[in-house]
This record gives structure tokens, C-alpha cells and sequence, in this order.
């Protein structure tokens, strides 16, 4: 890594109470040391809040009426409230926990939703998920660099679970990739890391 902002993502440098205006210097100086270069030539990170002064009306501005705790609902939310469903925050979204029965708690709830899902059928809405379209001669290659199982082997039209792990180790988030074509690919992301994203984004590797 060459770049601040490589090493400031990568060591979270910047992130504390300074905000990156001490730290973001002295990680400029050390890069310029390693890469044998001026410090003005390498640049610096950009200094964020309270550094570089904010006007409260711009903080509190975003956060209005209806936008105060932005909702987002699927498109069969109607059908969750009509069978009494416990529903969870996940990023945005208002997504169903469980579905009791008269005096249900939920372990004993969720226990027979098991249960049904193991010995019948079960749906699960999953329009909540983030969903990245990966496309391009290197989107195999991609896709084994970021998640810990290998996608050389996945024929077209089939799927299969995928695990992403941090540089420590850590399950960093999971979903499920599908091939879709030669060069075409599909992987689903939890909410809680793709909050805002549009029903499908592209990535062309």
C-alpha cells in the first residue's frame, strides 16, 4: 500500500479524537520514509469533524420529519404485519424477527418456524440483502480474492455460500454468489453493510 488513503483504511489511523489531523501528518511522514520520498509529495488524508469547523443546521438538517429514522420496507412488508409479525432493524430496513402464535415467546416461536422450515417448506424475504452485479473476464479471479471459498468450480446457473473474512482473520460478512453467466455474477451482501444501496449495483472487474 502506497497510497494515505490505502494506510488510513487499512490501520484506521485518523479515527481517533484528532481526527486525522496529528495522526494523518506523522502517517505521511512514515509513508514518505518507506517509500524513500518527500513528504510533500505523498499528500495527506483528508481531516474530517471537529477539525475542520461544521455548522450545527448542516448536522441537524438530514435528520427531519420523515427523515428523522429513515424506514425502508420490502415489498411483501403488508403480508409480515397481516400475520402478526416481530419485526428488527437491519441497516434501514424493517425486517421480520418471528411470527407468534397467541402467547408465543420467541424461542419457542422461532423453535417451531425451525421446525417447519426442516420438515415442510419455508420463504425467506430476501429483498433486504444488498446485491452486486460482477461482470468482466477477472470477476472469477475477484471473487476468490474476496471471500475464503474458491468460485472456479461453480457452473453456470448454480450457486453457492460465501464467506468474507477481515485481514485479521474475522468473519468480516457472508452471502450467497450466484453465476449467472460466462462472465456474469451476482453476490448478496447483509444489510447491515450495504444499507443504502439501489436494488442492484454493477462491478465491472
Amino acid at each position: 500500500m502506497r497510497s494515505v488513503e490505502h494506510v488510513k483504511r487499512f490501520t484506521t489511523i485518523g479515527t481517533g479524537s484528532d481526527q486525522g489531523k496529528t495522526a494523518g501528518i506523522n502517517e505521511t511522514a512514515v509513508v514518505a520514509t518507506q517509500l524513500g520520498q518527500p513528504v510533500g509529495a505523498v499528500g495527506v488524508t483528508t481531516f474530517r469533524p471537529p477539525y475542520v469547523p461544521v455548522s450545527f443546521a448542516l448536522m441537524a438538517g438530514r435528520n427531519r420529519g420523515d427523515l428523522f429514522d429513515p424506514i425502508r420496507v420490502t415489498p411483501i412488508h403488508p403480508w409480515h404485519v397481516a400475520h402478526g409479525a416481530v419485526f428488527e432493524n437491519v441497516g434501514l430496513w424493517k425486517r421480520p424477527q418471528y411470527f407468534p402464535r397467541h402467547d408465543e415467546d420467541m424461542e419457542t416461536a422461532v423453535l417451531r418456524e425451525c421446525r417447519a422450515a426442516r420438515d415442510n417448506v419455508a420463504v425467506t424475504d430476501a429483498s433486504t440483502l444488498g446485491k452486486i452485479e460482477i461482470q468482466g473476464p477477472d470477476a472469477v479471479e475477484f471473487l476468490n480474492r474476496i471471500y475464503t471459498n474458491a468460485f472456479d468450480t461453480l457452473e453456470v446457473g448454480s450457486c453457492r455460500y460465501a464467506l468474507m473474512c477481515k485481514a485479521d482473520g474475522m468473519v468480516f460478512d457472508d452471502g450467497v454468489v450466484m453465476h449467472v453467466g460466462p462472465n456474469n455474477w451476482l453476490a448478496t451482501t447483509t444489510p447491515a453493510m450495504f444499507p443504502f444501496a439501489p436494488p442492484r449495483t454493477k462491478a465491472v472487474m
